[in-house]
């Protein structure tokens, strides 16, 4: 029993690491266009600026 938990357990590992990377690179994204979206309504940012690369990160 021992030889299959181990297996299944690196996976189990493996698939939560993944999740929680991909997880707080969804969380950069959206706090970093809700910085952007903020500047821009307040008048501190330039509309024709692009936009943060926090979504470039998260589509990559």
């Amino acid at each position: 029993m021992d030889a299959l938990a181990r297996p299944v357990e690196s996976a189990v590992l493996l698939v939560a690491s993944h999740s929680a990377v991909l997880f707080a690179i969804h969380l950069g994204a959206i706090a970093g266009e809700m910085t952007d979206l903020l500047a821009t309504e307040a008048g501190l940012a330039d509309k024709t600026a692009p936009r943060s690369s926090a979504v470039a990160i998260y589509v990559a």
